[in-house]
Order: C-alpha cells, then structure tokens, then sequence
C-alpha cells in the first residue's frame, strides 16, 4: 500500500513538473528560449568543468599521500 502511494506520488510530481516545463517552453517564443537554452547549457558546462578540477584535485591529493605512505 505505502509503495502504491509513493508510486502514485512520484508520477503526481512528473507530471506537475512536465506540464510546468511545457508550459514554460510555451510562454517562451524563438530567439528567447534559444538565448535560455545556450545561458542553461553554459552554467552547466562552467559547472561541470568546477567538478572535474575538485575531482582532479581530490585525485592528486590522494596520490601524493599515498606516495609518502610507501
């Protein structure tokens, strides 16, 4: 019964969450949502790359402790 409820749930949030993304698609016209997307898809690139220098960072500390335990 508890999974059915959160099964029900879930679906609920998707589709509030699609129809909101549709509708926002919708109130944007042409050139706008293209400036959108590309801003969108900028933040996530200049975010992604952060993560990639934390992680390699990460990598390098761990390498260089591991070479002063042998």
């Amino acid at each position: 019964m508890r999974i059915r409820c959160l099964a029900a749930a879930a679906l609920t949030g998707a589709a509030v969450l699609w129809w909101h993304r549709r509708r926002v698609d919708q109130a944007l016209a042409g050139e706008r949502l293209e400036r959108v997307l590309e801003r969108a898809v900028h933040r996530r690139t200049r975010s992604e790359l952060a993560a990639t220098l934390v992680v390699a960072e990460a990598t390098d500390v761990i390498i260089r402790a591991q070479a002063r335990e042998e």
